[in-house]
């Protein structure tokens, strides 16, 4: 188990979709340690429904990492992704940069990864980061039949999105 830290700031880390899922990494940095100490997911559900959640938990927080397309204008949208958060009170947040290739940010989470640790207990925090965890393992490339061999681009399926958050 990963006591939160009371004092240390809890940043997040998102993938954000609609029909898709929308994950959230909640990581607390201590030493040299990146602890994981909280994950939330889910699907269909509006920008308030994950406001309320990150609201709910008291957690101090930190800067919230959004997605590089959470500040863009879409149809129909009164306001950008990024604004309806902070209008809920999420705040400060940053747009990270898209990365070009996704290998490269893959590897940038595999040298960090042995200075991971992930809250593990039977609580609702260890339950929700367990199943976080359960993404990054199965995260993986696609798989190319007619060749027999794994291809160079990340498979989309419900793992990547988690995965995807923590590489945020």
């Amino acid at each position: 188990p990963i006591p939160i830290e009371k004092n240390v700031e809890v940043h997040t880390y998102f993938d954000i979709g609609k029909n898709d899922n929308t994950a959230i990494w909640f990581m607390q940095k201590v030493g040299m340690q990146y602890r994981m100490i909280d994950y939330f997911s889910g699907r269909l559900e509006e920008v308030e429904h994950y406001v309320r959640f990150i609201r709910d938990q008291h957690y101090l927080y930190g800067t919230h990492h959004l997605p590089h397309d959470a500040d863009h204008d879409r149809l129909g949208m009164q306001r950008n992704i990024r604004e309806q958060f902070e209008d809920g009170g999420v705040r400060p947040t940053r747009i990270v940069d898209r990365i070009q290739h996704k290998g490269h940010a893959i590897e940038m989470a595999r040298a960090i990864f042995p200075r991971v640790w992930f809250h593990k207990a039977d609580d609702d925090r260890g339950r929700r980061v367990e199943k976080g965890f359960e993404t990054l393992c199965n995260y993986r490339y696609k798989f190319k039949e007619e060749d027999n061999v794994f291809g160079q681009t990340p498979h989309h399926d419900w793992a990547s999105n988690g995965a995807d958050a923590f590489m945020c």
